[in-house]
């Protein structure tokens, strides 16, 4: 696995209530292509994250081809957040009141039949590994990942009722 660390340089300032940034990112070559689904998780805030934050929303494009009839994704944060789809199917997510220490990230599987080569083959020609950063399986993986989620979740329930 290797860590991509994204840094900026942000102005000092003496006073302010707070500060908003826009972060635009797109990621490439990010899934983990299944025979039934490409799926990826990115966590863009760690639970090392030493900075509070008021409010963080994303929205996630899938390639052409994917709608919400098509695509699933899990939004894991342990405080108030919502999702919603998009007329496209991107996927739309806010979390609020990110404290020091609590994660977010995010699970999203999209059908596989829309996955081309991104090593510089021909347009339309079927996805296959273009090197080490590619990861491919020859099973599927949509019903177990729907099931770890969704025990996932019943754990997170379970916790938070116990508290």
């Amino acid at each position: 696995m290797q860590l991509l660390e994204i840094g900026w340089n942000i102005p000092a300032a003496t006073k302010a209530k707070s500060l908003k940034f826009e972060v635009t990112m797109t990621l490439v070559g990010a899934t983990t292509l299944y025979s039934d689904v490409a799926k990826f998780q990115w966590e863009p805030v760690s639970e090392l994250n030493e900075t509070p934050i008021g409010k963080v929303t994303g929205t996630v494009r899938f390639p052409n081809g994917i709608t919400a009839s098509n695509s699933w994704a899990w939004l894991h944060y342990s405080g108030v957040s919502t999702t919603e789809r998009g007329e496209n199917g991107e996927l739309k997510f806010a979390a609020n009141n990110v404290r020091v220490g609590r994660y977010l990230d995010l699970v999203a599987a999209f059908d596989s039949s829309v996955m081309h080569d991104t090593s510089g083959g021909k347009a339309g020609q079927q996805y296959t590994p273009a090197g080490d950063w590619i990861r491919k399986r020859d099973y599927d993986s949509l019903a177990e990942l729907k099931q770890s989620e969704k025990d996932k979740e019943a754990q997170a329930r379970a916790s938070n009722v116990t508290q």
